[in-house]
């Protein structure tokens, strides 16, 4: 990984470096590794969704940005490789974070899409689901992108 001022120390998050952090410094390649090691620790039982999603604190987008994108990127590839029930409570805040932010982020219909694949098992699981802000998403005017994506989920 590339080491930067700070890290060592979890950076100016605090004493545990965030996924989000993480992923905001790191190199694509560098990324599908912890992609890989995030697989190997869920499938062994050391690290499940909860933990996962501990440190998403959207307020930090006022020190260090978050990229939304490359985290949605991320959840959709431990989606793909069979690890939804690692990736659904972190796809669910984001998800909600950027169904809030106005204008919404480009990411914002790529997560929205990729929670309708996760939400079905979700539930199945008796995962609690509350998405108050994607579900005004979808009580919007207006017909872009986000807006259809969010009301297809038919919350």
């Amino acid at each position: 990984m590339t080491s930067t001022p700070g890290n060592h120390h979890g950076g100016p998050h605090g004493p545990a470096m965030t996924v989000e952090d993480f992923f905001a410094r790191v190199s694509v390649d560098e990324a599908k590794q912890v992609v890989g090691l995030l697989l190997t620790a869920w499938e062994q039982g050391r690290l499940s969704g909860d933990e996962l999603a501990a440190g998403w604190r959207p307020d930090w987008q006022e020190v260090a940005p978050l990229q939304p994108a490359r985290i949605v990127a991320l959840l959709d590839t431990l989606t793909a490789a069979g690890a939804a029930p690692l990736a659904w409570p972190l796809l669910g805040l984001v998800t909600e974070h950027l169904a809030a932010t106005h204008p919404t982020p480009a990411a914002t219909t790529r997560a929205l899409t990729l929670l309708g694949t996760v939400l079905p098992a979700a539930r199945a699981a008796g995962h609690p689901v509350s998405l108050p802000h994607t579900q005004a998403l979808a009580a919007h005017t207006g017909s872009g992108q986000a807006v259809r994506a969010a009301r297809a989920l038919s919350l």
